[in-house]
């Protein structure tokens, strides 16, 4: 074992990483190329519902369900594997999906893929791909979305019908087109509970990086969620965490505690982690936190009081009047407004 241990830590030191799931150690990256990355993601501009809902009825643009896992691409050939993940650092993703992609047969010729570029979100021990770059000798990048989206659904599909137990682990994210069809699948994805959509312009090419605004591709999150900082246990004796995010100062602020759920680890203090919620108190706590996973994929300057898009106003109790005596003028009565702010109500006196 110490002799396995020690040829792990000789090949990532040389750029190797060990795949999870089957043991395997995957190829290095090139030399220029130290973090395995191969491309930087194209990151999207966040939108609210009424956006959404005109395109949904714009032509222009394709909808597709916004995937709740981790970011990460793949560049893969019989020989050589490089995952980045959303940073474009390489990562890790489960060996039976490396499997899958190096038995892709080509829907364009007979015989293997010799080699794909693709992105999509790993979840659980699912791959699940919205984009492909490249494939073979050709660079795909400068092809319209609706093309590359044709490529990626009509390789894995076919390849899925010809041996669907080989190909369990990847699966391709569906793309819908026309008013009808979105909407449909708008209300469906909600329904469940899905975390939301992703609009692009059907002629769109990828371009890395996110916009100062807008863009050709753009999301919308039926529930808000932000990466935060684990601040640590919350001290209570319950397992919960405490989280920051950080203000434009650069300084930490505390945003309320969240209950790490039994089938997580509970994270270690400066990890960074994804928590859903329903809205944050200005200037207070996010509210009904939900915590999702730690994020490996992000960075600590990423997690800023800017994510939170969805704010509220806490209505606090009115101060209660005073006569000369220092005594109160009329017992205080909380009522409970219609969204279910507390406010104060002063009996009347008789």
């Amino acid at each position: 074992m110490k002799i396995f241990d020690g040829l792990v830590k000789e090949k990532k030191a040389d750029n190797y990483y060990v795949l999870e799931g089957d043991t395997a150690v995957a190829a290095p990256a090139a030399s220029n190329d130290p973090t395995g990355a191969f491309h930087q993601p194209q990151l999207l501009n966040d939108i609210d519902r009424d956006v959404a809902m005109k395109l949904i009825e714009d032509g222009e643009w394709v909808m597709e369900e916004k995937m709740n896992g981790k970011r990460i691409a793949v560049a893969i050939s019989p020989s050589e594997v490089r995952i980045p993940n959303k940073s474009a650092r390489a990562c890790s993703i489960p060996a039976p999906i490396i499997t899958a992609i190096q038995s892709l047969v080509s829907v364009e010729y007979v015989g293997p893929v010799l080699y794909i570029e693709a992105d999509g979100e790993l979840i659980g021990d699912k791959y699940h791909v919205f984009d492909i770059f490249a494939i073979d000798g050709a660079d795909l990048r400068h092809l319209p979305y609706e093309t590359r989206a044709a490529h990626y659904v009509k390789l894995i599909r076919r390849n899925k019908a010809l041996s669907s137990s080989v190909f369990d682990t990847i699966e391709a994210v569906e793309t819908f087109y026309g008013t009808a069809a979105k909407r449909a699948a708008f209300e469906r994805i909600e329904g469940r509970n899905g975390e939301g959509v992703v609009f692009k312009r059907h002629d769109m090419v990828y371009a890395s990086g996110r916009p100062n605004s807008g863009g050709p591709a753009l999301k919308f999150k039926f529930k808000e969620s932000s990466t935060a900082i684990c601040l640590g246990d919350s001290s209570d004796g319950k397992r919960s965490i405490r989280l920051g995010l950080m203000s434009s100062e650069g300084e930490i602020v505390n945003v309320g505690k969240v209950t790490v759920p039994p089938n997580q680890p509970v994270p270690k203090p400066n990890d960074l982690v994804e928590i859903q919620y329903l809205y944050k108190y200005e200037h207070g706590a996010l509210f009904q936190p939900v915590l999702l996973r730690v994020r490996d994929d992000q960075n600590r300057d990423e997690c800023t009081l800017a994510q939170v898009k969805r704010l509220k106003t806490k209505i606090g109790p009115k101060p209660r009047k005073w006569n000369n005596q220092n005594k109160a003028v009329a017992d205080a009565k909380l009522s409970f407004g219609p969204d279910r702010s507390c406010g104060l109500r002063m009996a009347s006196s008789t």
